[in-house]
């Protein structure tokens, strides 16, 4: 304040250089002499991290006797609202404007009248935000501190005001008409002389000329954000001409240049390879197989159904079907001189197990078997090597388990051979 400097970014508090001045010193050696003439005495004094408040902290303790124990530092909620792009600028002029800004937009809440961001880490907050802060610094001190007498040490004069708001119910864009002092004390603070005091400061000269200049330079902020921002977007295009530009290649150049006749008729050259691959395909997908003759068609009764897998080993052979279906499997010999069996196609039964195996013997011949068994209701082949087995009920079910657990616990455990060898070892001893 002294250099007259806006300073609200909290990592720049404690410097040393915010310490109080020898005007701050002598300003809270009066304050305590009025304390002590009016006989406050302090039980707990809460004070504010930054440099200035830890100074006047330690004065006060000095000077009113108050016990280490009781000067507690508060972190975080009692930290000045943060000025964002505006913080460093000069707090005359800076300080009108914050006051004209939050008196246009902030409202009876103060929820709007944000400052703009900066990129240095220091917040832009509005006088909600600050609020918030301090409702949680009350609660502490009701649940820590009840029935002491505080004193509060803020590093600014809006803090103290909004509690002042907040008591007397004021319109927040109002506050800073009860704005402190530096090295000012108010006690007895209360609804009744809190609006007092604001009906008279709020029409005073000093008041008003401090809004109007803040209006003027609320504009000039603003203009010169407005530049900022152009200035930024005109550095930012050149140093996209700046970047050097990546050319390309001469040889992807002249290819290029070679694709294309005098006449701009794009030249190829002929791909056979890729012509013969693309016909394969597209006869492959068009083809459907030989067209089936009125005279060949087969009635619908004397057609096979789907032939399923077959299973054969070195020794002899196993084949099984669905309840539908017939067994049927290719056999060939491969150029190792083995016998393949290898099924045509797989045809899924609910009853049956499903298996898809390829089995090759070295110089011996497989047979496969095929049952073909005729159902004489409907004539088709029902060929099923295995039988459906039927599914047990819950009675059978649970008798079986209870049977197979009495086998379970009848079975020998070797308890009784242990039991014998623990009772040879006692008699031995």
């Amino acid at each position: 304040e002294a250099d007259g400097v806006l300073s609200t970014n909290p990592l720049f508090l404690t410097n040393r250089e915010d310490a109080l001045t020898e005007i701050g010193t002598a300003q809270v050696e009066e304050a305590c002499d009025m304390m002590m003439s009016k006989g406050i005495n302090p039980s707990v004094v809460k004070y504010s991290l930054a440099a200035k408040c830890i100074d006047t902290a330690n004065i006060v303790a000095t000077k009113m006797m108050v016990g280490r124990n009781r000067i507690v530092p508060e972190f975080t909620f009692m930290d000045p609202r943060g000025a964002g792009l505006w913080d460093g600028k000069p707090l005359g002029t800076t300080e009108a404007a914050i006051w004209a800004l939050d008196v246009e937009k902030a409202g009876s809440e103060g929820r709007d009248g944000r400052p703009p961001a900066n990129e240095d880490g220091t917040a832009n907050e509005t006088l909600f935000e600050q609020v918030t802060r301090l409702r949680q610094l009350m609660s502490i001190l009701e649940t820590q501190y009840s029935g002491d007498s505080i004193l509060l040490i803020f590093p600014d004069g809006t803090s103290p005001a909004l509690l002042s708001c907040l008591i007397a119910g004021i319109p927040l864009k109002n506050v800073h008409a009860l704005n402190f002092l530096p090295g000012e004390l108010r006690e007895g603070v209360t609804m009744e002389n809190t609006r007092q005091l604001l009906n008279e400061r709020i029409s005073s000269t000093m008041y008003t000329d401090a809004i109007a200049m803040g209006k003027r330079e609320l504009e000039n902020l603003h203009a010169e954000e407005k530049q900022l921002k152009l200035l930024a977007i005109e550095e930012s295009k050149k140093a996209l001409k700046s970047m050097p530009q990546q050319a390309e290649p001469t040889n992807v150049r002249n290819d290029n240049r070679a694709r294309y006749r005098a006449d701009g008729v794009t030249k190829f050259d002929p791909d056979f390879f890729s012509a013969g691959a693309m016909g394969a395909i597209a006869s492959m997908v068009m083809w459907r197989g030989p067209k089936d003759d009125s005279d060949k068609v087969e009635p619908m009764l004397d057609r096979k159904p789907p032939p399923v897998s077959a299973y054969a080993n070195s020794t002899g052979a196993i084949a099984y079907a669905s309840s539908t279906g017939a067994v049927s499997a290719l056999a060939y010999t491969n150029s190792a001189g083995a016998s393949v069996v290898e099924p045509e196609v797989v045809a899924p039964s609910l009853v049956t197990p499903r298996h898809n195996f390829r089995t090759s013997t070295q110089n011996s011949t497989v047979q496969v078997m095929a049952t073909n068994v005729v159902n004489p209701n409907t004539g088709l082949d029902d060929s099923n090597l295995f039988e459906d087995v039927p599914v047990m009920s819950k009675h059978d079910r649970v008798d079986a388990a209870e049977k197979a657990m009495e086998e379970y616990l009848s079975q020998d455990d070797g308890g009784d051979d242990w039991l014998s060898s623990l009772q040879e070892m006692m008699d031995e001893e």
